[in-house]
């Protein structure tokens, strides 16, 4: 009865709240193959990706970002910081950099 209760509670909040799932999700495994959507990426579509990767990382725009993003989480846990919450909201932000590097990483280094 209690299993009941909760995926009966769980497909109430999906439908009153529904997540925005994004249509491109990047996976790996631990062999380094990378897959979209589930989908085992071909030779070709791992190369184009690598080389847009390469590209993307030599422009300003990636410089730009990466730094901005770097600078608001210093400045929100040391400067601005009035609370945990504020150190916590830094920490995100530098969770969400260490993310998208990480996938970079597994990106250029993929098989």
């Amino acid at each position: 009865m209690k299993k009941l209760k909760l995926w009966v509670l769980n497909r109430m909040f999906e439908y009153l709240f529904p997540i925005h799932v994004m249509d491109k999700v990047l996976t790996y495994n631990k062999q380094g193959y990378l897959y979209l959507n589930g989908v085992l990426l071909s030779p070709t579509e791992r190369s184009n990706l690598q080389n847009e990767l390469r590209y993307f990382q030599n422009t300003q725009l990636w410089d730009i970002l990466s730094a901005s993003l770097k600078h608001q989480a210093q400045k929100l846990a040391f400067n601005e910081s009035k609370d945990v919450q504020d150190l916590l909201n830094a920490k995100m932000i530098l969770y969400t950099i260490s993310v998208q590097e990480n996938i970079l990483k597994k990106i250029d280094q993929a098989k």
